[in-house]
Formats: C-alpha cells, structure tokens, sequence
C-alpha cells in the first residue's frame, strides 16, 4: 500500500523546508535535464513536463543531493523500467497490491487493479505450477476465492477507520521472506507482479531484502489506473508517479 494523500504532502514540504535552495541557473538546468530523463522513463514527455514543474525548489534540491547533475541520465534512481528474469527460472511469485476500493457497505475491495494482478499472477501460476505465492492482501484475496492454493497473504496494518495502514514495499518483501523462513521455504529466484508504474519500484525493493527478483519474461503487467481508488495516490498516473518519487527518495 502507498502513503496516503496528507502523509505525502507532509513529506514534500519537510523535503522542501530541510533542503537550502541551489542556484536559480542550476535548477534551472537540472530540472531540463530530469524532464528529459523522466519523458524518456515514463513515455510521455508532456506529464514530465508537468510534473517537473510543479515541484518546489526545495524538493529539486534534494534531488540534486541524492542524483547529481551528471547522473541524472543514467542513474538507476530514475529507472522505470524492471528488470526481467526467465520466467522458467522463477521458484516463487511475490505480488504487489495496488489502490483499493471501498464498497458501497463501507466494506474494503480489492478493486480492479489488484483483480488484474490477480488475473496476472494465476495466468503465471498456471503456466508454473510448482511456484510458491506470496500476495498482499487485495491479490490475496482474489486469487484464494478464484480457487489458488497455498496463497500465503502479506498483510499490513489496519487503521482505527478499518481502512489498510501503509506498509511500504521494501516491509512487503521482507514480510514474505519471513513468512517463507518460517515455513522452511526457500524462495529463490522471485518473479515481481506489480502495477506497471510501480514494478521497478517493487523490484528493487526485492533486491534490496537480498532477493534475487524481477518481472518474469513474458508477463504484461496491468496499467489501467482506478479512477476510484480509495487511495488518491494511485487514481492517476500523475498522482502515483509524484508519490513514487518521493517514495523512492525517502527510501520506502
């Protein structure tokens, strides 16, 4: 699950407040270059556009201390792109949720997002039978009442408001790698399913637990966002991809 909406504003201004200002010339210079850099990741240079200019100078600064001005279009900090591993090679699949919904009951959904990835990790289920699965709750769910077998859930918190609380991806990742421990489960190579925008993210979070993880050949992950997500941040692309960024330079 992703930050909600007031966590990540408070986030930018604490970002903005605690950076001190570059030069006018070189965030002026910087920003052109990471409009470049996120058109070139995200295929769609008008949203980069947008996006680059709305941030504060104090998140550009901060920035600029985690990716210098000669990185920017190399660094792996701006990869959008997974890694992909065979899938032949994949011994388990760790799923990424995605948004939710909320019923008309007040009850939580899963959403159409997460029933996509659903429907992506049972196809690759069904092609390699023998992988272990490991889903957050919504993909959880779904797959269990689709008839899975042997789905372990990853579960976050739960609010006062019977809502999900926030886990962050790296927390995902290890949460399985714990649950497998526990099990006597040894994961191996970890084929990721996650959201499109969200899978070079999660990927790397894998990695960074100390799996050897990607996207599985072969796999189209889903890419249609939820319009009605209780999760603001991850009703449009813009929303989701400003959150991924400050996600990704405050390290979750």
């Amino acid at each position: 699950m992703h930050r909600p909406v007031a966590a990540l504003a408070a986030i930018t201004a604490v970002v903005a407040l605690g950076a001190a200002p570059a030069a006018a010339s070189t965030t002026s210079t910087y920003r052109g270059d990471l409009t470049a850099r996120l058109a070139k990741e995200w295929h769609d240079p008008a949203l980069a556009t947008s996006v680059v200019a709305t941030m504060s100078p104090g998140l550009i600064t901060s920035l600029m201390a985690r990716v210098p001005a000669h990185a920017v279009a190399t660094s792996a900090f701006f990869d959008y792109t997974p890694p992909r591993v065979p899938a032949k090679s994949v011994h388990s699949v760790l799923a990424f949720a995605f948004g939710w919904r909320v019923g008309a009951n007040g009850a939580i959904e899963a959403g159409p997002v997460n029933q996509a990835l659903a429907a992506t990790t049972m196809a690759f289920v069904r092609a390699h039978p023998r992988v272990h699965v490991y889903a957050q709750t919504g993909i959880a769910e779904t797959l269990i009442g689709e008839g899975a077998k042997g789905v372990v859930t990853i579960a976050g918190p739960i609010g006062a408001n019977g809502q999900p609380g926030y886990i962050d991806t790296l927390d995902v990742a290890r949460q399985a790698m714990a649950k497998a421990e526990a099990a006597g489960v040894t994961l191996g190579t970890v084929g990721v399913i996650a959201f499109r925008d969200h899978a070079a993210r999660a990927s790397a979070a894998a990695q960074k637990a100390g799996l050897s993880a990607g996207v599985p050949s072969g796999v189209v992950l889903p890419q249609t966002y939820d319009p009605e997500s209780a999760q603001a941040s991850t009703r449009t692309r813009g929303a989701y991809l400003v959150s991924d960024l400050l996600g990704r330079l405050i390290g979750d």
